[in-house]
């Protein structure tokens, strides 16, 4: 019984081989099997020199973005046979746009964050490479900072003065957020002003005296006032003083028949009943 022979060939040629015979260009090559049966020939194997160049066509550049702002980091890596992938470093560590949804690496080897964070600062870093070399950009540092923000004003402060005008005053501060990493201050004032107006204490003050009353069966009159002239106000102290008084109608002469242990003798002049008591 006889099989059919089958033979492997394989042939190793280094790359310096390859230049000195053939020079850089690209070249192919075939197999070429024969017998006394006939020839056969393999399809074409086409031969290119790999290599990958030394400087990037464009580097990524530093930036600073506001907080939420997009961030948009170009790199188009160095010629290359066969074409260099591209891989992105934050502070020389990978970064997985797997792990953040944030961040996108697929759109021609540029690097997009949409929404800039604080953690998103650091130096970036573009890493090229194929089968002959890797290359690395320049690190291109981002800066993610925020602008001030006023907090809400607090509540105006007491009038300058007791009374009269005067002013009082209100106040925020930068601090709603505060400025971070070269962000701008606040615009505008951190204090406000405005006159001001209290009402002076006013004191009271007596009325004039009203006439004095009828005499009474105790021979006495009366006469009152009234503390309005002014009237206390806004804190003023009231009238010092009675407001009623009390006076003998007759001046010590009675006209009238004495009351309470009282005659009149000589003339109306009222003295005191003298009694006599008996121990």
């Amino acid at each position: 019984m006889e099989g059919l022979k089958i033979r492997e060939v394989m042939i190793n040629v280094s790359r310096q081989q390859v230049e000195d015979f053939h020079g850089p260009e690209d070249y192919w090559c075939l197999c070429v099997a024969w017998s006394h049966l006939g020839t056969s020939k393999s399809r074409k194997a086409t031969v290119r020199i790999a290599y990958l160049r030394k400087n990037f066509e464009q580097e990524p550049q530093g930036r600073e973005v506001p907080i939420k702002g997009m961030i948009v980091l170009h790199c188009r890596p160095p010629e290359g046979v066969p074409p260099a992938e591209v891989e992105w470093l934050k502070n020389d560590e990978p970064i997985s746009t797997l792990d953040d949804v944030n961040i996108d690496t697929r759109a021609d080897h540029n690097l997009i964050i949409s929404e800039a964070r604080l953690s998103d600062s650091g130096n970036y870093t573009c890493l090229a490479s194929n089968i002959v070399a890797r290359r690395r950009s320049a690190p291109a540092t981002v800066i993610v900072f925020v602008n001030g923000g006023w907090s809400s004003w607090t509540d105006w402060s007491d009038c300058s003065v007791r009374c009269g005008r005067g002013v009082q005053r209100r106040s925020r501060t930068c601090t709603n957020p505060a400025p971070l990493n070269g962000g701008a201050f606040c615009d505008g004032m951190s204090v406000q002003k405005s006159t001001c107006s209290s009402p002076c204490p006013v004191d009271g003050g007596w009325a004039n005296w009203s006439e004095w009353s009828v005499c009474s069966a105790e021979c006495e009159r009366q006469r009152g006032r009234e503390c309005t002239d002014p009237e206390p106000k806004h804190g003023g102290r009231l009238c010092d003083g009675a407001a009623l008084e009390t006076d003998n109608c007759t001046g010590d002469l009675c006209t009238q028949d004495c009351v309470n242990g009282y005659m009149a003798q000589n003339g109306g002049l009222c003295i005191q009943k003298h009694v006599l008591r008996v121990k």
